[in-house]
């Protein structure tokens, strides 16, 4: 089949237009297919594992399976989704996870740690299949599409999310848990069937093959094109100076259920209210949202998550509870939707691939240390405690991320100029003072009796060894181990606050002076130089 170019219109009423884009319809079909049988497969082998080994923990590592693929062979993948077919790429990544799934009834007869290995080999396959699915999406649509077309695609994750569980429940409870796995494996069949129906026009950025030696070159222009663009680096710093309330995966159960005492049914109400929330914001943005200024939709939804996050921590009764689950969900959504959208229209297509990539690496590491993080403080003081601790972080970090990254708030709407002068008028304040990196700061020489590499050399070298006496530390004494990092941060601000006050006053000094060389010169001029003795 011939690929044809796509010339979308300029204009879409809705889902029903959006769905008149072929494309778009085998792409968005194909992921409903999938995502469904996903649910399947996951309700199905968290209660296997459960069964199999009556362990929590056993459970546990079948999370972390599913979730460090993305984080191992991200960036790999990345390079490789903007030089590969991306039609191919999600056909070969569907069948290769449908072989993997069908597997799991077979493994688990014989040993769970070939499961474990199983569902590890089952995300790094998805860890190409996302990235090139959503690298695709912008070609099926128009640019002004972009908006409701991710909030569509948001919508028949979170339904599936609503449905699957129940009817995989349903499923296992009827034919028992291999069913739901082979489910799951048609499912991906099915998918990889329709996608073979697509048909766009792909820029890639260079040879296919890993070993070539343009491969590292690629990796590192996406690495740098984020680096040197304002408004990707700072979509991105936002996920790890914001996306802390992610943590609240790990929390939510044991706050639902040990501080608020909900049953187990009122329990189930509560994941379906938090979905509900999900998907009334993703129909409110399809509708309504094509026109909404995307860098203030991505700010406010952002506050929005870690506001709702601080009230559902401070829920006193199940009612409060509900209300903040549903805004926790309303707001987790739209800033995705808005995210999502936002990377899509700035971004190249022959970088899509590694720039998605990139994010997905960082959303990985921080819901990881958030929840590992947050979890561990749940359990050292309490969870009411840690669910406010990580809204607080969150709310500061993005006011930071504001601040910093003008520009995010800036994009798109007719409020661009607006916002952007707003925050830079504020950071504005201290004109000439220089923003040091992190790096900067931990590494660059204090003594000017070394050289500049020497020191940073001893630097490193002191803070691993620092870094490693503290892991000892937190190890013997968690409790007392935490007022550690916190006093660095104590320090590292005043250092920063004094080293602002000093910059600011230095440049006052800069434009006084020549005010002040100008009266000198005017008065010099006024009064006549004398040589010797004057009478009064």
């Amino acid at each position: 089949m011939a690929e044809q170019v796509i010339t979308p219109p300029t204009r879409s009423s809705g889902f029903r237009a959006l769905m008149r884009h072929r494309n778009y319809a085998i792409l968005w079909t194909s992921q409903g297919i999938s995502l469904l049988g996903d649910r399947f497969h996951w309700v199905a082998i968290s209660l296997w594992v459960y069964a199999q080994t009556g362990s929590a923990l056993s459970v546990s590592y079948a999370v972390i399976a599913l979730m460090v693929g993305p984080a191992a062979v991200g960036l790999f993948a990345g390079v490789l989704v903007d030089r590969w077919n991306r039609k191919w790429t999600m056909i070969l990544a569907d069948l290769v996870r449908a072989a993997l799934v069908a597997a799991i009834p077979l493994l688990m007869s014989r040993d769970i740690r070939l499961v474990y290995l199983d569902l590890f080999l089952v995300s790094c396959a998805t860890a190409f299949f996302r990235p090139a699915m959503l690298a695709t999406l912008p070609s099926t649509v128009a640019k002004t599409d972009l908006l409701p077309a991710n909030s569509f695609f948001a919508t028949i994750d979170t339904g599936t999310e609503i449905i699957g569980p129940v009817l995989a429940g349903f499923i296992v409870q009827l034919k028992g848990y291999s069913a739901a796995m082979y489910i799951d494996a048609v499912s991906y069949v099915v998918s990889a069937m329709l996608l073979g129906f697509l048909s766009v026009r792909q820029r890639v950025s260079g040879p296919l093959g890993s070993r070539s030696p343009n491969f590292m070159k690629d990796f590192i222009a996406g690495l740098q094109y984020v680096r040197g663009d304002r408004l990707q680096l700072g979509l991105l710093s936002l996920i790890f100076l914001g996306w802390w309330v992610s943590g609240l995966n790990s929390l939510q159960t044991p706050f639902a259920k040990g501080v608020i005492g909900l049953s187990d049914q009122e329990f189930g109400w509560f994941n379906g209210v938090w979905g509900i929330g999900f998907v009334f914001a993703s129909l409110l943005l399809g509708w309504y949202g094509a026109s909404s200024p995307k860098g203030q939709l991505i700010l406010g939804s952002f506050i929005g998550w870690a506001l709702a996050t601080g009230v559902l921590g401070a829920s006193a009764n199940k009612g409060m509870l509900f209300v903040a689950v549903f805004w926790v969900g309303f707001m987790n959504i739209s800033l995705f939707i808005g995210l999502a959208t936002t990377v899509m229209e700035i971004t190249p297509q022959e970088m899509l691939g590694r720039v998605l990539a990139i994010r997905q690496i960082a959303f990985a590491m921080v819901r990881v240390l958030a929840m590992l993080g947050f979890g561990l403080l749940g359990d050292w003081f309490n969870i009411r405690f840690s669910i406010l601790a990580m809204a607080c972080l969150s709310v500061f970090g993005v006011l930071v991320g504001m601040l910093l990254f003008p520009e995010v708030a800036g994009y798109g709407g007719t409020a661009n100029g607006q916002s952007i002068q707003l925050f830079s008028r504020v950071r504005g304040r201290f004109p000439d003072i220089p923003r040091p990196t992190l790096a900067t700061l931990l590494l660059d020489s204090r003594d000017l009796a070394y050289e500049g590499q020497s020191q940073r050399t001893q630097n490193a070298v002191a803070l691993l060894i620092s870094g490693a006496a503290w892991v000892g530390f937190l190890i013997r004494n968690p409790r007392a181990a935490l007022f550690v990092p916190a006093t660095i941060a104590a320090a590292v601000a005043f250092k920063l606050a004094t080293s602002a006050v000093k910059g600011r006053q230095g440049s006052k000094n800069v434009l006084q002076r020549p005010a002040t060389v100008e009266k000198e010169s005017d008065e010099g001029r006024r009064r006549p130089l004398v040589a010797g003795p004057t009478s009064e």
